[in-house]
């Protein structure tokens, strides 16, 4: 839709609010739109529909696609024929546009480099701009009006949530000590937060690392943030007064490149600074699985289990997971560190909970869930950990060097997926044998190899799998912990 000198469009209603959530109807004429942002809402949605009185068109941002349905369509045919256009546009565009982005073909917005381009040959050329310029002024002040709206509403919302941090604060337990902080790195993520909130209502003083300090409604009471990226030097003065690091942080996503920065380099940079600011008491959080096999070891693993190293196979995680370890375990003892290591199963959460990764994959109304039902899958409640992890800072000397920490009784997949259900009783479990996975495992591979080329195929099968763990230290420990 395009706009003159005398046609501006309006935004008649608006709702925003701090989250990002956006619902707006705009008029230009005859012509009305509704566009729609929201984060939360499942599916995520970004689009804006356009009704005019000749057609409408439908721009979805997420998805990256647009459908058009030309012309006024008041006759009956019109209307067959639309509902039929409209149907086949919605499967075959977007089917085009992942695709497309499955084969790295596409670097941003479809469209965007088209209009770049056709800008530049119009300015070459001397020709007229694809788009006027009464038209970019127009939808630029739309943007700033929206954007407007949603700076007040965080501005409220933030003002708001200071209130009520500060609230909070005086009801805060007095500290024990007000010289001794505990560092909690990666203390905005799930592990991190729940650690800080657990210390601070024991009266222990928290300091949490972070790229960047949270609005007032993502900060805990009476913690204290320090802004620092890990994956590069860390000022001394972050460490200032510290007696112990409980060092959570890691990188959850991307591909080698990103552990190797956010997992392993910023492990060594955390123990490297430390070492220089004397602190000598060091908490390193790893994953259980970063341990070989059961098959391979030829039997329950344990905490004496050999470190799975420099096997990309099991994916970029765990592989960044296992030599950040390694490297904390090897320059903790250069440098006269007292280093523990407790390494967690799956994280989950039970008062909110969320399946975790190796229960199965979530495809629209269905859930393809991996293994047998009665098969166990061990793992680890946040609550669980952050206990543990506070019983480590107050009992340092006397915990265990290395902790496999999973709960002592751990639940079936089919228990699992029965407590998935009542908060998500819309999902069909559709139960996938093992040993169908393993028979495909070589073709996944190969798929691979073709979609993803330069990376090392991922083995799914050790994703998925069930390790019998012994759990006699893990249960003594969270028990002297509760």
């Amino acid at each position: 839709m395009d706009y003159t000198a005398d046609s501006a469009p309006e935004i008649q209603a608006m709702s925003t609010d701090a989250k990002g959530e956006v619902r707006a109807i705009l008029r230009n004429g005859d012509t009305y739109g509704t566009l729609n942002v929201t984060l939360r809402g499942r599916p995520v949605e970004s689009y804006v529909r356009i009704i005019g009185t000749n057609g409408s068109f439908f721009a979805d941002f997420v998805r990256g696609t647009v459908i058009k349905l030309p012309g006024p369509g008041s006759s009956a045919l019109s209307v067959v024929y639309n509902t039929y256009s409209q149907a086949a546009q919605g499967m075959w565009k977007p089917t085009c546009f992942f695709a497309g982005q499955a084969l790295k073909k596409h670097k941003s917005y479809p469209g965007l480099a088209e209009i770049i381009n056709a800008y530049y040959t119009s300015i070459f050329n001397q020709t007229p701009f694809p788009i006027s310029s009464e038209s970019t002024i127009h939808t630029v002040s739309l943007c700033e009006k929206i954007s407007e709206q949603l700076r007040e509403s965080e501005a409220r919302a933030e003002q708001e949530a200071k209130i009520h941090l500060e609230a909070k604060e005086k009801n805060l337990p007095p500290l024990v000590s007000d010289n001794e902080v505990v560092l909690v790195t990666g203390g905005t993520g799930m592990l991190g937060r729940k650690v800080a909130e657990e210390l601070r209502s024991k009266g222990r003083q928290v300091r949490i690392l972070a790229r960047k300090i949270p609005p007032f409604s993502g900060q805990l009471p009476g913690v204290e943030y320090y802004t620092a990226d890990l994956g590069e030097e860390i000022p001394a003065t972050a460490l200032s007064n510290v007696s112990v690091i409980v060092h959570c942080a890691s990188e959850t996503s991307g591909g080698k490149k990103e552990h190797e920065r956010n997992t392993i380099q910023a492990t060594r940079n955390i123990i490297e600074t430390a070492a220089k600011s004397g602190v000598k008491h060091f908490i390193h959080i790893s994953s259980i699985a970063v341990l070989k096999t059961s098959k391979e070891i030829g039997g329950p693993i344990d905490e004496n289990t050999p470190l799975d190293l420099n096997n990309l196979e099991r994916g970029p995680y765990v592989w960044g997971k296992a030599e950040a370890e390694r490297q904390a375990d090897m320059l903790g003892n250069q440098s006269g560190i007292h280093n523990k290591i407790i390494r967690l199963g799956p994280l989950i959460d039970f008062s909110s909970f969320q399946a975790p990764g190796r229960l199965g994959k979530e495809a629209g109304p269905f859930f393809v869930a991996v293994g047998s039902k009665k098969s166990k899958l061990s793992m680890c409640d946040v609550h669980t950990a952050a206990r543990v992890i506070r019983y480590y800072i107050e009992k340092f000397e006397e915990a265990p060097q290395i902790l496999n920490l999973v709960e002592p009784e751990a639940p079936t997949r089919g228990e699992l997926a029965d407590l998935l259900k009542k908060s998500r009783p819309d999902l069909k479990f559709v139960w996938l044998p093992i040993f169908i996975l393993k028979a495909a495992s070589p073709f996944l591979k190969l798929l691979q190899r073709m979609l993803l080329p330069g990376r090392k195929p991922i083995d799914l099968v050790a994703v998925f799998s069930t390790e019998p763990y012994n759990t006699n230290l893990a249960a003594e420990i969270i028990k002297k912990a509760s």
